[in-house]
């Protein structure tokens, strides 16, 4: 069987239950996260497209999110089905904040109109 690689985020999705190293398992997407593709195109992976994310398939209700530094995060309740995973949606697990840090502002919009609440402007009213 080949085994499927994707883009996903700000990486790439290998999807394979066999253990990889520098990489990072995504529950959600049940899959390997890679920051880089490089050695797994060297090794003979072919990149088969994007895979998108189904929001579906989360709780969107158990997530909140706020703007911070030069991006935003995401702040899931503790018994949100992926809390702690280490990346998500490409962000990633900020332990001292406890959600998932964002850089891309615009994926914050993205969220937004999904229905996620902002902390932020629920404190301006």
């Amino acid at each position: 069987m080949t085994k499927q690689l994707f883009k996903y985020c700000n990486g790439f999705l290998l999807l394979d239950k066999t253990y990889y190293n520098n990489c990072y398992w995504l529950d959600d997407m049940n899959g390997w996260y890679f920051l880089d593709s490089v050695n797994l195109i060297n090794n003979g992976y072919k990149i088969y497209g994007t895979i998108d994310i189904n929001y579906d398939n989360y709780n969107l209700n158990q997530l909140e999110l706020y703007l911070y530094k030069n991006g935003f995060i995401l702040k899931p309740t503790t018994n949100f089905k992926y809390y702690k995973q280490q990346y998500l949606w490409g962000g990633i697990w900020d332990k001292v904040h406890n959600g998932w840090f964002f850089d891309n502002i615009i994926y914050y919009n993205t969220l937004i109109k999904l229905g996620i609440n902002d902390i932020d402007l629920n404190n301006l009213e």
